[in-house]
């Protein structure tokens, strides 16, 4: 009903990971906690081999993944690729650059065990309404970003359906992916990485990274 693979990789630095090239589940049995057992079996599987360390891409502006792989894996982002695999007419990357974060998975650090066991990041939940927006809480995410911040933690928020958006107004979409671009380059450039990713309902429906210096 799924399958996970990946390749060994090897980081300038000479380190050995597991680099993850696919995780896909047939349709019948999507949402149904399938991707989520395929990744606990391949960190299972990475750890007996002694590696520490997962990495893969995924579209920034995927808010579904993005929850799935920063707040339930527990992942972190610091790098973003421009147009990674070039422009497709594939139902899921039509209309837009191919554009990707690269996940770093730390199987075995506090963070990931934390997020695994179901521990929320507190701080992150009771402050949420005192945070400073890189992009505009009003307007929304194709607002024009915010460059001159220092603060820690800081928000960005990305559309919350970007299918959706890519169909109903495809020029809008392409302004939300230059802007939320910019502001990951830069703020990733002075030292920032995203360490959780949140979504609210209330009083809109929202999809906001999390960056932390």
């Amino acid at each position: 009903v799924g399958f996970s693979m990946a390749n060994l990789g090897r980081s300038p630095e000479r380190k050995l990971f597991w680099w993850s090239h696919m995780t896909a589940v047939v349709n019948e049995y999507r949402n149904k906690s399938v991707g989520l057992r395929l990744k606990m079996a391949q960190r299972s599987e990475a750890l007996a081999a002694g590696i520490q360390e997962v990495r893969w891409t995924f579209d920034p502006l995927q808010a579904l993944n993005a929850h799935f792989n920063i707040h339930k894996l527990g992942i972190t982002v610091r790098t973003y690729e421009e147009n990674v695999y070039g422009y497709s007419k594939s139902p899921l990357h039509w209309g837009l650059p191919t554009d990707r974060f690269v996940a770093e998975w730390q199987l075995d650090s506090a963070r990931v065990n934390q997020r695994l066991g179901g521990e929320e990041h507190a701080m992150i939940l009771r402050d949420f309404d005192r945070l400073v927006r890189i992009n505009g809480p009003d307007r929304g995410p194709d607002s024009e970003p915010s460059l001159g911040l220092e603060e820690s933690p800081l928000l960005l928020e990305i559309p919350n359906d970007i299918k959706r958006l890519k169909e109903t107004d495809l020029d809008r979409a392409k302004i939300c992916q230059d802007r939320i671009r910019a502001a990951c380059q830069h703020y990733f450039k002075a030292g920032y990485a995203i360490t959780d990713f949140i979504l609210v309902d209330r009083p809109r429906i929202q999809a906001l990274y999390v960056l932390e210096r």
